[in-house]
């Protein structure tokens, strides 16, 4: 199985596409908070907005999103995806240079950008299960969280090194060409998806019904509905500490740019443990036992970074994202390779549109939450509050038939 992807060049060049845009977007995550924090002195409310403006696309755009990738080519989809968030971001350094830079505009690129991102990973999650044979979806899966974790292990660390040496604005500039380097490589992948089959349906194509089918297929298939839930919950709790993160290590444990940036990527080491270990872990307890633990392992993660203290400020956040990426890889290779394994590939961008629009449209709202508890009570107390709401990712996790799968479920393809 290893050596066969090993050997598969369209799977390699989709994967190199992916690492090194996840490498440029780690130094925008960073960057991009940054240049509203350090260049136009924005409140933590500002802060977390600007993370709402970016996630706001999967509420608004999700299941339109999922119909429009089901109805074309996956692959063209994820070129134009590329070349058009490089585009918005380089924006952001131009109007630095112009001395025009203002947060509306910072707004603006986060919308957008998070609008081209909420196509691109649909159009990714059904082109892979397309290209690939099931049986090798929890090794591609894995591979995509190791490219995942890679990229933040060392992309953070260089964004601080940027944002200290040329200015948080022109650190972005990083992720525009990383984007093209991605659409480069996605360009040479070989591999075209076979024709939608259009002509075995009596009535013409109906946006609502399309809607409606991938939202049905979701909503009575238990496994789905479970890892949707699971999901939900996840993005909220974690998006109410993660978009005041950063405003938390500057102001309130007095940490330097370098030294977030540190703690970023030193913390995936975690992540790369969780990769190393899931195929041997996954055979001995299974896949749902597996997404149990990562579930119960988030509650206390999050706590570790809430109680941080001044004095040891570095030691609590590294140790808290360590464990807190290798629960998350865990999770995601699971959870993505359980959906992939039951959608039909006619359904992967319907039924990934609808999970997306329903787990993934809680980002905004646990921004929000951060940024309002912030300015309410305070920066630590929102923290605890996103803490706390972690510790109920274990509860749909729960479910029965979740929990007792060992390989992955049979697909339901026709």
């Amino acid at each position: 199985m290893t050596t066969s992807l090993w050997r598969h060049h369209d799977f390699l060049r989709l994967w190199g596409a992916q690492t090194v845009s996840e490498f440029g977007s780690q130094i925008t995550m960073l960057a991009l908070p940054l240049t509203a924090v350090l260049v136009l002195d924005a409140t933590a409310f500002e802060v977390a907005a600007l993370a709402t403006a970016q996630y706001l696309p999967y509420v608004l755009f999700s299941p339109l999103a999922g119909v429009w990738v089901d109805r074309r080519n996956r692959r063209g989809v994820l070129l134009q995806a590329d070349i058009w968030r490089g585009v918005a971001l380089v924006t952001v350094p131009a109007a630095y240079a112009l001395d025009a830079l203002t947060l509306s505009q910072l707004y603006a690129v986060g919308f957008v950008h998070g609008t081209l991102t909420l196509a691109f990973g649909i159009a990714h999650q059904g082109f892979l299960p397309s290209m690939l044979r099931r049986e090798h979806l929890l090794e591609a899966n894995t591979r995509s969280e190791v490219a995942q974790t890679t990229a933040q292990l060392s992309g953070p660390a260089a964004a601080g090194g940027m944002v200290a040496v040329l200015s948080a604005p022109v650190a972005i500039l990083a992720d525009a060409l990383s984007f093209v380097l991605s659409w480069l490589l996605i360009r040479k992948i070989r591999y075209r998806e076979p024709p939608r089959e259009t002509a075995t349906h009596a009535r013409p194509p109906s946006v609502r019904r399309e809607l409606r089918e991938g939202a049905v297929y979701v909503l009575t298939n238990q496994y789905l509905r479970a890892l949707m839930a699971a999901t939900a919950l996840i993005n909220f709790s974690i998006n109410v500490i993660v978009s005041i993160l950063v405003v938390f290590a500057v102001r309130e444990l007095g940490l330097s740019a370098g030294e977030i940036g540190l703690v970023f990527s030193l913390g995936q080491a975690g992540g790369l443990l969780a990769a190393a270990v899931y195929s041997r872990a996954r055979r001995v307890v299974g896949v749902g036992k597996l997404l149990l633990l990562a579930a119960a392992l988030l509650g206390p993660t999050t706590l570790i970074l809430a109680l941080a203290p001044r004095a040891h400020a570095f030691a609590f956040l590294l140790a808290g994202w360590a464990t807190g990426s290798f629960a998350r890889v865990i999770y995601n290779v699971s959870a993505t390779s359980i959906r992939q394994a039951i959608v039909p590939t006619p359904l992967q961008g319907r039924a990934s549109g609808f999970m997306r629009w329903v787990s993934f449209g809680t980002l905004p709202l646990g921004s929000l939450t951060g940024g309002a508890v912030a300015a309410a009570f305070g920066l630590r107390e929102a923290m605890i509050v996103g803490a706390a709401l972690s510790f109920l990712v274990v509860v749909p996790c729960l479910a029965p038939p979740v929990r007792a799968l060992h390989d992955l479920p049979a697909s339901d393809e026709a």
